[in-house]
């Protein structure tokens, strides 16, 4: 029982906040500056941080409704990073439709939250609503009033949706008390911060990107025309990578595999390696997509970093400063410690495997594939361990919230009868 309600309470905090989970940027900030992968990446002269920077800055425009912004970050992280930044478009076009990450507190049919439906009425307690407020009075920013007959919706912003939510949010009675909303909640209604459709946000951050990303082409091409062609720097930036040419060892999986690979299979393999990011991502973004965008968009960074032929320190340190964005959803993963233990390995061993394979020349090839495999299993466990416990949560929310709905409307249905009679009386 104990165990029960404590994490009901962790559940209606999240609740109470929206789902928009308030996390101060600087520990944000903070988190990612100390880290040692962080601090590696910027004592090799790495421009990862430049990269991290671009795909935070598209994230903070998606977020705040500004696809131009969104697109500036985007088209710099290609610019940068090769392709794989490009698979964040779709998660970035969703959180301009969405918004920030809101949990899954609704029911199968119905899109009303049941925050929305206390601001109507104001109840002193999660589980049963108060009293009717009396016409005329303002209760967290809607005027209360009566209404006989068809529900409608007045007030600045009542429209056919808001209507319906209004006759939902009171339990479907139509002759007792209802709400109009008298100003806009959250800010929707800010310049910059209107939501997009979700054609509109795939043209808006389409066009702002590739218009960004020809603006970098044409910067480059006059500052470096003199020295190589844009066909040569498109192939050194984009055709290195997606043809993996290089194979001196590092942190990824495919130097060692394409080692062994014979020439007749090598594009057959290339395909499939390059595909891993964007076929593990769609399964995600078509169940989260809807209610966790933003989540999404962590997940494709992690999935990127899985598979990216020359992955460096940078880019863990890039999605281990996102985690705190998600930790309440994460607050019960399991796998904490194993996958903490799986880093701190991999950043110990693997210098010293190294120098024991290239320096020394006491060990083989295999030993460092080894800190390379249990890399790659350290992040997938991170990312699988991640979504679960998204969805559970959401899960496990979905059903409480579902039984409160229920115990709600049955509760308002007694009161809002009462308070018809005594009308009526």
């Amino acid at each position: 029982g104990d165990h029960g309600r404590s994490g009901g309470s962790d559940e209606d905090q999240d609740a109470h906040s929206g789902g928009n989970n308030a996390v101060a940027p600087l520990a944000v900030a903070a988190l990612y500056l100390t880290n040692p992968l962080s601090i590696a990446s910027c004592v090799a002269c790495s421009v990862s941080g430049v990269q991290t920077a671009a795909i935070v800055g598209s994230c903070y425009g998606a977020v705040a409704r500004k696809p131009q912004l969104a697109g500036a970050g985007l088209a710099m992280a290609i610019y940068l990073g090769g392709l794989s930044p490009a698979l964040l478009f779709v998660p970035l076009a969703l959180v301009l439709v969405r918004g920030v990450d809101r949990n899954a507190y609704y029911h199968a049919n119905r899109r009303i939250s049941e925050r929305r439906s206390n601001r109507v009425l104001k109840t002193s307690s999660p589980w049963a609503p108060g009293p009717i407020a009396k016409e005329g009075t303002n209760v967290g920013g809607y005027t209360m009033y009566k209404k006989s007959g068809a529900v409608a919706a007045a007030g600045a912003g009542g429209d056919q949706s808001e209507t319906e939510e209004v006759r939902q949010a009171s339990g479907g009675d139509s002759d007792g008390m209802l709400c109009a909303k008298t100003e806009a909640v959250g800010g929707s209604d800010k310049e910059g911060s209107r939501g997009f459709g979700i054609g509109e946000a795939v043209i808006h951050l389409g066009a702002w990107t590739l218009a960004w990303g020809a603006l970098l082409a044409w910067l480059s091409a006059a500052a470096f025309g003199d020295l190589t062609t844009m066909a040569e720097w498109s192939d050194a930036t984009y055709g290195f990578v997606l043809s993996a040419e290089d194979l001196t060892p590092n942190l990824g999986i495919y130097w060692y595999f394409f080692t062994e690979m014979f020439d007749n299979f090598r594009a057959f393999f290339l395909f499939v390696f390059h595909a891993f990011a964007p076929f593990l991502a769609v399964p995600v973004v078509i169940r989260l997509g809807s209610t966790r965008p933003l989540f999404c968009a962590f997940v494709t960074i992690l999935l990127s970093a899985m598979f990216h032929p020359y992955p460096t320190l940078g880019d863990a340190a890039r999605y281990l400063a996102l985690l705190p964005l998600f930790a309440p959803q994460l607050q019960r993963m399991r796998t904490g410690f194993l996958i903490t233990s799986g880093y701190v390995y991999v950043v110990l061993l693997s210098p010293i495997f190294w120098h024991l394979w290239i320096h020394s020349r006491v060990a083989n090839a295999n030993f460092f594939f080894a800190i390379t495999l249990a890399y790659l299993v350290t992040q997938a466990t991170l990312a699988v361990a991640c979504v679960a416990a998204t969805i559970a949560h959401d899960r496990r929310a979905k059903m409480r919230w579902k039984h409160r709905d229920r115990t709600y409307r049955e509760t308002n249905g007694v009161v809002a009868s009462r308070g018809a009679a005594e009308d009526k009386n």
